[in-house]
């Protein structure tokens, strides 16, 4: 999927991506073409940096991304949820 939006990157300039928080190829073309990027939570919180951080790593690395081992990019510019304040979990991004 990475590969398909950043060519149709090239052509189709977007201010902002959307993506599923277990969806990794928006977030890949965004960081590639240095674009914000907003996950919408539809049910619980699945987060990438516990269930599959090295796999997500090495997406980065293929795609010529820097290093960040902590994935602290992966939900850095906005969370939105409709679920309810006590469907929260400690490893959940933080409301705001």
């Amino acid at each position: 999927m990475a590969d398909d939006l950043i060519e149709l990157m090239n052509s189709w300039k977007p201010d902002v991506i959307i993506r599923d928080p277990v969806e990794f190829g928006g977030y890949i073309a965004a960081e590639h073409y240095g674009l914000p990027h907003a996950t919408i939570l539809w049910a619980f919180y699945i987060s990438a940096k516990l269930s599959c951080a090295d796999a997500v790593l090495e997406l980065r690395q293929r795609y010529g991304l820097p290093d960040d081992p902590k994935l602290s990019t992966l939900d850095r510019y906005l969370v939105l949820t409709f679920l309810p304040a006590s469907w929260t979990f400690p490893s959940w991004p933080r409301r705001r």
